[in-house]
């Protein structure tokens, strides 16, 4: 059965798309405002849910970016409360939540490393225990075994590269 062209109607939308229907805006704000509004919402209720170390700092970030965007954009500040006003704090809470469990793991094993390392160096500390391992690598590159051990390699680096005829100068890491 063949269709006609002109009698035949075909339609590739949006699923949940209404016909000749829009999204309302608060009156006067353009899209690119809208938008930036709405993400503005988001990550405000999201700081505002966050808590522990950072988060007065992180709001006090939003708020100043809030302020700015408000005197900048005409509509932007009608735009933001009504997004905020639509927001479902529960969603934003449990992502807060996430993010505190994942920073504080963060923090946890940044301690355990510590601790493993004062452990091992006598309760010495962290950094001194990389100073101690530094100084340890130092002592015994300045050995009589260690200087022997490097000449052997470098001996052997310079015949594999004489058998090979390799192009670079053999001197240079003489």
């Amino acid at each position: 059965m063949i269709l006609d062209e002109e009698t035949y109607l075909e339609h590739y939308g949006v699923k949940g798309m209404k016909w000749g229907v829009r999204r309302e805006r608060p009156g006067g704000v353009t899209r690119k405002v809208d938008r930036e509004a709405s993400k503005d919402a988001a990550e405000l209720a999201r700081a505002r849910a966050y808590y522990g170390k950072g988060a007065g700092t992180r709001r006090k970030l939003i708020n100043q970016t809030i302020e700015a965007k408000s005197k900048r954009l005409p509509g932007y500040k009608q735009a933001l409360d009504a997004h905020l006003n639509e927001q479902d704090q529960s969603k934003h809470v449990e992502k807060a939540v996430k993010e505190r469990n994942r920073t504080d793991r963060g923090e946890r094993n940044k301690q355990r490393a510590g601790a493993i390392a004062r452990r091992v160096t006598g309760e010495m500390g962290t950094q001194a225990a990389f100073v101690a391992v530094a100084a340890a690598g130092a002592a015994y590159m300045n050995s009589p075994a260690a200087q022997a051990k490097m000449k052997r390699t470098l001996k052997t680096v310079v015949d594999v590269a004489k058998q090979k005829k390799n192009a670079y100068d053999i001197k240079k890491f003489l």
